[in-house]
């Protein structure tokens, strides 16, 4: 069972809101100068102390590449990995409880953060989620 690092989730949030709109693409993980929020994770010296870095063309984790790298290091699952960082606009997203049951369904995010840049929609994805999520004691 995973068990969400709200923590780093919280520090990434952090992270994103410091960056300009046109540095934060949905659609790739990194290219140079323009990074997805993850991407942009990899290149934190906090995250990077705690083993996350971009290896080629993906993010690495205690030895695992790509989507596992993410849901290691954040502690969530594939699908709730690609609801915060993928440019997925027409996908609801449905929580998981601690105890692996399936939780409320999310709707897909409003009409007016799907028409806003892709760091609007991440921070408030990540919003969405952290708000959500139920932390273990």
């Amino acid at each position: 069972m995973l068990t969400p690092h709200i923590g780093r989730l919280q520090r990434l949030r952090a992270l994103i809101a410091t960056k300009p709109e046109e540095v934060i693409d949905l659609d790739t993980w990194a290219c140079g100068t323009v990074f997805c929020a993850v991407g942009w994770a990899t290149q934190d010296p906090e995250f990077q102390k705690e083993g996350l870095t971009l290896g080629y063309h993906a993010p690495m984790f205690e030895g695992k590449h790509d989507w596992a790298a993410v849901t290691a290091f954040f502690g969530i699952t594939e699908g709730q990995a690609e609801y915060l960082f993928l440019n997925k606009r027409d996908v609801p997203y449905r929580y998981y409880r601690d105890d692996g049951e399936k939780g409320e369904l999310i709707p897909a995010d409003d009409a007016e953060v799907l028409e806003a840049s892709d760091k609007v929609l991440v921070l408030h994805r990540l919003d969405t989620f952290i708000s959500n999520a139920k932390v273990s004691a």
